[in-house]
């Protein structure tokens, strides 16, 4: 394939990438509005699988837009269209983070009211030891 076309083959593929990226951050972002209609950690392995195949395009593309000018039309669309979809995810991944800590936080105290409550239960600490009554049909 020559440099030229395999070039607008790699920024075609890194477009498609980054905006498969942008479609799990939604996802994403749907899933810590109601995570017990999402698996997460789909979604999470999505995002890192995504990240893994972007690494060496982005690499190799940066060092190829370095050495260009702006010639191509066809690359700058592509680059420009790149360039908007990074900066929209590179906004949103803050207020996604916030999202994730606080979901994780407010779950992170539910487990610790349910873990106190077996505890009490377990041993008899809720209630009025005193006023226990014996429910055995035997004796």
């Amino acid at each position: 394939m020559p440099r030229e076309e395999r070039l607008h083959e790699l920024s075609r593929t890194a477009l498609i990438l980054w905006q498969s990226l942008r479609v799990a951050y939604d996802a994403i972002e749907d899933a810590l509005a109601a995570p017990e209609r999402h698996d997460l950690a789909a979604l999470g392995e999505r995002i890192v699988s995504l990240e893994v195949e972007l690494k060496p395009l982005v690499g190799e593309l940066a060092a190829a837009r370095s050495r260009r000018g702006a010639g191509d039309p066809q690359l700058v669309e592509i680059w420009r269209a790149t360039d908007e979809t990074v900066e929209s995810l590179a906004a949103r991944q803050p207020m996604l983070v916030r999202a994730a800590l606080d979901a994780r936080s407010a779950t992170a105290e539910r487990l610790e009211g349910l873990r106190a409550a077996r505890g009490q239960l377990r041993s008899y600490q809720g209630g009025d030891v005193r006023n226990a009554q014996l429910t055995s049909r035997h004796a």
